[in-house]
């Protein structure tokens, strides 16, 4: 997990990010399919090389991981090892020594994968520079979390809602996709109201795999 005196989780068990005066930037990067095997090893190192480009020219102050990094699908990378491929996005990651937040997509674990969610999750967590939680018990998913952006005052500025936006339904791929639960949506509504008591102008944005964007509502 990220260490520094400017980060820290405060008693609502949600993230804490100090900015400074400047413009705080933001990269995030959706899709990246790394699949660290036999047949990825050309496609891999494309996609390395694009984003080590993009962070170089944006230098963002934090990157966001909006799911499907790593591709755990055997006729595309050559293998199901999951776990050996999160602990390569990790590595690749933490070589920025810039703090980053991650999500899952609908391809992190797939069917037959050697590390589920909760294996992913503790690797995860483990890198240098990662701001990842698995989030509430009681919501669908894992990693549904809050990052606050607070000023060096300690007021708060704005939040980032990260939701996992789950995987497929009951019999994976063929099922079709899950979706956002309603309780994962009502517990935002609910955090960002008592954050709005901080801030009643504040601003917040979502951020979950871009691909699986159904929202369970009631209307």
């Amino acid at each position: 997990m990220y260490n520094n005196p400017m980060f820290y989780k405060d008693k609502d068990n949600h993230f804490v990010l100090k900015i400074g005066e400047k413009p705080y930037k933001i990269l995030q990067l959706t899709d990246l399919h790394f699949g660290y095997g036999m047949l990825s090893k050309k496609q891999d190192k494309l996609g390395m090389d694009a984003v080590t480009k993009l962070v170089k020219e944006t230098k963002p102050d934090l990157i966001i991981l909006t799911g499907d990094s790593i591709f755990p699908f055997i006729l595309k990378a050559g293998t199901r090892n999951n776990i050996k491929q999160a602990k390569k996005l990790v590595e690749f990651m933490d070589c920025f020594k810039i703090p980053y937040a991650f999500l899952f997509g609908n391809h992190d674990i797939e069917m037959g994968s050697k590390g589920d969610k909760n294996q992913i999750s503790e690797i995860i967590s483990d890198g240098q520079y990662s701001i990842f939680a698995k989030g509430d018990k009681n919501l669908t998913g894992l990693g549904n979390y809050i990052i606050k952006l607070h000023d060096c005052k300690e007021q708060l500025l704005m939040a980032l809602v990260m939701l996992d936006s789950n995987m497929y339904r009951d019999g994976w791929f063929y099922s079709g996709f899950d979706c956002i639960r309603e309780e994962q949506t009502a517990w935002c509504t609910e955090e960002i109201s008592k954050l709005k008591k901080q801030n009643h102008d504040l601003k917040s944005s979502s951020f979950f795999s871009y691909a699986l964007t159904r929202i369970q509502a009631s209307l």
